[in-house]
């Protein structure tokens, strides 16, 4: 039988929050490729970049963002009676 402690709220949002994530990363990837500008579309320039340089940017800003949230979300270093051990240690 699984055990999962949601009492964190570090249970990861379950199935549905990996195929989100997973999803969330596809639609950057996709985004951040300027693929879907029209050839030759070095206009506008913003601060001297043209403009799928900074929509590629914020896309991979984003990628970071996310992976740092659901690391977060995700991510334990609790082991089976550690607080116990380091609330001893305190003492």
């Amino acid at each position: 039988m699984k055990s999962t402690d949601t009492s964190s709220g570090r249970d990861g949002g379950g199935k549905a929050g990996r195929i989100a994530t997973w999803v969330a990363y596809a639609v950057l990837l996709v985004l951040s490729v300027p693929w879907y500008f029209p050839a030759g579309s070095g206009r506008p320039i913003v601060f001297g970049f043209p403009l799928w340089c900074f929509v590629s940017l914020a896309c991979y800003v984003l990628v970071a963002a996310l992976t740092v949230w659901r690391m977060d979300a995700l991510w334990t270093d609790d082991l089976p009676g550690e607080d116990a051990t380091l609330s001893e240690q305190s003492e």
